[in-house]
């Protein structure tokens, strides 16, 4: 059995050193498998973050870009503007009549005035020619 197990040993020393060969190659790709795994799983997360990065990039973008195309607050604010264009040219008005209110309101008085100084200095006249008459008729 000794000889039996020589001569296979012999006969198969080929193939246990393959064996040992084959077994070293696989330890070296499991080593080398393992190493890419975890730089794959690295890449991996990197790009789950990168994705989550792009994802809130876009939305700003969007909600920018929709804020960029909703000309509402545009219509509000030229409502408003003309809103205050109307209220401008009332209040124009409304000095105008105050204005001429004002004016009339001078003119009158000032009339009125020198009515009054009129009538007092025809009162003062009329009084001296009185006077004056009734010197000369003593006279």
């Amino acid at each position: 059995m000794g000889t039996k197990e020589k001569y296979m040993n012999h006969q198969f020393s080929s193939v246990v050193s393959a064996y040992q060969d084959v077994k070293k190659r696989l330890e070296e790709f499991e080593g080398k498998s393992s190493k890419v795994n975890d730089k794959v799983a690295k890449l991996t997360n990197e790009l789950a973050e990168l994705t989550d990065k792009l994802e809130e990039i876009k939305e700003t973008f969007e909600s920018k870009d929709s804020g960029i195309n909703d000309t509402s607050p545009l219509v509000r604010t030229k409502a408003a503007l003309q809103q205050i264009k109307q209220e401008s040219c009332a209040f124009d008005l409304r000095i105008g009549v105050v204005s001429h209110l004002l004016l009339a309101a001078r003119v009158s008085a000032t009339h009125h005035r020198r009515a009054s100084h009129a009538h007092k200095s025809k009162q003062r006249h009329s009084k001296s020619k009185a006077v004056e008459d009734s010197v000369l008729s003593d006279d």
